[in-house]
């Protein structure tokens, strides 16, 4: 079920006011779009009488202006300087102002005064962006960040138009910080790991030196008002959360720095928000609930396997009476852990869909990095896995500090016999190896890379240059030569480029030719295809393809919402984007069943405008309207 005008005016808010409001803005890259820190930190709140309304900030498909999305992408990838990243997102609101104005008013729809905003790499700049139009228009209200990003540098987020940022083990101080926005911002100075900005006083000491706080019970998640937000969405996506942090430490993981402290949850509490979940989720829907998905968001889900057996087990015993079953899902360690009983149970429990990193197929580089398990048992624990006839999702980190050419080629034989074992492989996600500061362990913080953020980082050690790490990123896609579904959350044409320099542009388009310039990461969950936007969607693609003369097609993107043709004559380009027809669009031109636009920008690249060409593309969506009923 696709968002309507009347879910979409009822179902943006999880309560009408609160006294505070949590939200993390796009883009959103995975499911569940609702991060478990919004959903951790509502639940602490309530806990001590502080009522947060959460936001759902914008409708599906959840999809950002161009300029938008290759800005976040831009500073996903690299290290750009605050300043600039500052400018995209300021000339971004100026081709799209509409787009972020809106999710204004949906933060500011309750009058509260103090607004907490959840920051990730993906999502920083539009999140410092709306913050800023949040003062601009209301100067009085207070805005408080947090989030992975706020604990990789907090001072540097502690701008203008933001009162307080809050560092790593936010969990402890949640609660006061709040007390202190709602009352006086300067009660806030003595706390550990948060930031005031200066309109608020002076610090005496500096936030990391202040005494730590008793990291709090983990309280149970009355989810009712949060599943509100997902109404009318396809494969809505619940996160729970089973423990505080992870009893591992690897060295490239943001959990070790955003849970400190490793602390073991209950299954009962668990298992009664479920139950709540399942209950509430029936009562939002007059007819059959549609499917639901669980998002177990623990770093492993398994990291205690005995614990998630007891979870499963409950979820079995309970299904009979909830009368569905809703899918779980979750990341998980692949190692001896991995039996063939288990995997019984996590049939029988509907949790069939997993993803485990190899993250090195070296036992000698595994635990150089913290990572459990021996490569012996990695691969007895997928060949169980695919045996008992679950779908598989796994990573492939490339490009690992210290990984040489025969480390990889070990990774490339993994991935090999992985193909060869006759399973189900849903994806295979690509990643070349990111350096941030706050995950890394204290052997990668010795290497002192050239560029601490992103792709392009350098060191003098195996693994250390970026076109080597991007010729590995390219010769994994090339070896699974589409035998399974393979993306990355790196986009190919921002990232390869730069990686891999001007001397070996050539080969760049010609791999992105092969694989695509950007893969789409939100995985929407559940069995039934994604709904085609357009009911001509393939007679409206070959059509396009089709077209003749001095133009050739480059790309033809299918999106949730519009097709786009990216057209290419020489060095020249012209992207036209075809949505279903709404006068109440701004359009370039209205066909029968079409709005037909052209864009100045597609995916960082400028493009031209060529009426002819253009007009062409309307004749052509002409002739797809004479043989449409």
């Amino acid at each position: 079920m696709i968002a309507t005008p009347e879910t979409i005016a009822q179902y943006r808010h999880s309560v009408e006011r609160g006294d505070v409001v949590l939200c993390n803005l796009p883009p959103y890259y995975t499911q569940p779009w609702l991060s478990m820190g919004v959903v951790l930190h509502y639940a602490l709140l309530a806990e001590a009488g502080i009522v947060a309304r959460v936001v759902r900030p914008l409708d599906p498909p959840f999809s950002l202006p161009e300029l938008a999305a290759h800005a976040s992408l831009v500073t996903f990838t690299f290290d750009p300087t605050l300043q600039d990243r500052l400018q995209a997102m300021a000339e971004a609101y100026a081709a799209a102002p509409a787009f972020f104005d809106q999710m204004v008013d949906a933060l500011l729809a309750g009058d509260e005064t103090v607004i907490g905003l959840s920051v990730f790499r993906s999502n920083v700049d539009v999140t410092l962006l709306v913050a800023r139009l949040i003062k601009e228009r209301r100067p009085h209200v207070r805005i408080v960040i947090g989030g992975p990003e706020a604990i990789e540098d907090p001072a540097l987020l502690l701008l203008p138009f933001v009162d307080a940022v809050v560092g790593a083990d936010a969990e402890a101080v949640i609660v006061a910080v709040m007390r202190a926005l709602l009352a006086d911002p300067a009660a806030a100075l003595g706390l550990k790991n948060v930031w005031v900005h200066e309109a608020h006083g002076t610090a005496p000491i500096a936030p990391p030196d202040r005494p730590a706080s008793d990291q709090p019970a983990r309280p149970t998640i009355r989810y009712a008002p949060i599943l509100r937000l997902l109404k009318g969405e396809r494969g809505p996506t619940v996160p729970l959360l089973l423990n505080w942090g992870c009893p591992y430490h690897c060295s490239y993981c943001s959990n070790r720095v955003t849970y400190s402290r490793f602390g073991r949850g209950s299954q009962e509490r668990l298992l009664e928000e479920i139950d709540g979940i399942v209950d509430a989720w029936r009562a939002l829907h007059d007819r059959d609930a549609p499917q639901l998905n669980l998002q177990l968001s623990d770093a492993s889900t398994n990291a205690l396997p005995e614990q998630l057996d007891d979870v499963l087990r409950g979820v079995v015993a309970r299904t009979p009476r909830w009368g569905t079953r809703p899918y779980l899902r979750g990341q998980t360690l692949f190692d001896a852990r991995v039996t063939q009983e288990r995997l019984k149970l996590w049939r029988e429990a509907s949790f069939e869909s997993t993803f485990f990193g190899l993250d090195g197929a070296n036992d000698l580089l595994r635990r150089g990095f913290g990572r459990p398990g021996t490569m012996s048992e990695v691969t007895a624990a997928v060949a169980t896995y695919l045996q008992s006839g679950g779908a598989l999702t796994f990573g492939v980190l490339v490009g690992l500090p210290g990984e040489t050419e025969a480390h990889f080629q070990e990774a490339l034989r993994f991935v090999d016999w992985t193909l060869q074992q006759g399973g189900r492989i849903e994806t295979i996600t690509v990643l070349p190896y990111l350096y941030f500061r706050s995950a890394q362990g204290p052997a990668q913080l010795g290497i002192h890379p050239s560029q601490p953020r992103g792709v392009l980082w350098r060191a003098d050690v195996p693994g250390g240059d970026p076109s080597e790490r991007a010729d590995r990123f390219m010769r994994v896609f090339d070896h699974v030569a589409g035998r399974a579904p393979t993306l990355s959350p790196i986009p190919p044409y921002l990232a390869l480029p730069a990686m891999m320099g001007e001397a070996h542009q050539a080969r760049v388009d010609t791999w992105m030719a092969r694989h695509g310039r950007l893969f789409d990461q939100m995985i929407p969950g559940g069995d039934e295809p994604l709904p085609e936007p357009l009911p001509q969607w393939d007679s409206v693609a070959e059509a396009l393809a089709q077209l003749t003369g001095d133009w050739s097609v480059e790309q033809l993107v299918r999106r949730p919402d519009a097709l786009i043709a990216v057209f290419r004559r020489d060095a020249q380009r012209v992207a036209v984007s075809v949505e279903h027809r709404d006068e109440t669009r701004k359009t370039f031109a209205f066909t029968r069943l079409f709005n037909v636009s052209y864009l100045s920008n597609w995916l960082g690249i400028a493009c031209d405008f060529d009426a002819a060409l253009v007009g062409r593309c309307l004749t052509a969506l002409d002739a797809v309207h004479e043989s449409t009923p």
